[in-house]
C-alpha cells in the first residue's frame, strides 16, 4: 500500500481533508460539510483508494492543521468548485420537452431539496385542508331533499329536533306540533345543520 498522508485543512470556507501521495503531491480531497469528494490529476491509484478506505472512519477527528483565509483561489476550493458543478451536471437529466409536464419536472427539479420537501408539505396541507372541509360540509347534510309546501319554507314530513337537516332556514314540525327551524348548532361548525325548535 502506498503511504499516504492525510492533512485536514479550513480553506475558503470548506473543511478539507487532503491525501498525500508518497512523492508529496495531492491526490485526493474531500469536503466534509458537503461530503464531495475530488481526485487531482493522477492520484487516482489503487494505494491511494485502499488508504482512504483504511482512514476514512477518522477523517471528522483530524486535527486542524492549517486554515487559508479567502484571500485568494485555492487549489482545492478551486477543484472543489469544478467537481461541485459537474455533480450537479451530472445529476440534470436530458434537458426537458417543450410540453408542460417536462417543464414542470425542470422547474421542480432546480429547487434544492428543502425547498422542495417545504413545497411537497405545504401542498400536502391544503389538499388534507381541502379534503376535510369536503367531508364537513358533506357529512352535515341529510341525503334526501325532504318534500317542501307551497310556500317553498316549510317541510311536509314530520321532523325530528337535533337530527340533521338539509338547507338552513327550512321550517318544519315536530310530532307535537312544535315549530323547528334548520340552522346550525354552532358557529364552529356553520355548514353542519340541525333541526332546532323556534322560540
Amino acid at each position: 500500500m502506498a503511504d499516504v498522508v492525510f492533512v485536514r485543512e479550513i480553506a475558503g470556507g470548506r473543511d478539507l481533508v487532503l491525501a498525500i501521495d508518497h512523492d508529496g503531491r495531492p491526490a485526493w480531497a474531500l469536503d466534509l460539510d458537503r461530503g464531495l469528494q475530488w481526485w487531482y490529476p493522477g492520484g487516482d491509484t489503487p494505494g491511494v483508494r485502499a488508504a482512504i478506505e483504511e482512514a476514512r472512519s477518522s477523517f471528522a477527528t483530524l486535527p486542524v492543521a492549517a486554515v487559508t483565509p479567502a484571500m485568494g483561489p485555492h487549489p482545492a476550493v478551486e477543484l472543489g468548485r469544478r467537481a461541485e458543478r459537474s455533480a450537479y451536471a451530472d445529476e440534470a437529466e436530458e434537458p426537458p420537452g417543450d410540453d408542460l409536464i417536462s417543464l414542470l419536472v425542470g422547474r421542480w427539479s432546480r429547487f434544492s431539496r428543502p425547498t422542495r420537501l417545504g413545497l411537497t408539505a405545504v401542498l400536502l396541507a391544503a389538499v388534507v385542508v381541502a379534503f376535510s372541509m369536503l367531508l364537513g360540509g358533506v357529512g352535515g347534510t341529510a341525503s334526501d331533499e325532504p318534500p317542501v309546501g307551497d310556500d317553498g319554507m316549510t317541510v311536509t314530513q314530520v321532523q325530528v329536533a337535533g337530527t340533521p337537516c338539509p338547507t338552513r332556514g327550512l321550517l318544519a314540525y315536530d310530532a307535537s306540533g312544535q315549530r323547528l327551524v334548520c340552522v346550525p348548532p354552532s358557529r364552529a361548525m356553520p355548514s353542519d345543520l340541525e333541526w332546532r325548535p323556534v322560540g
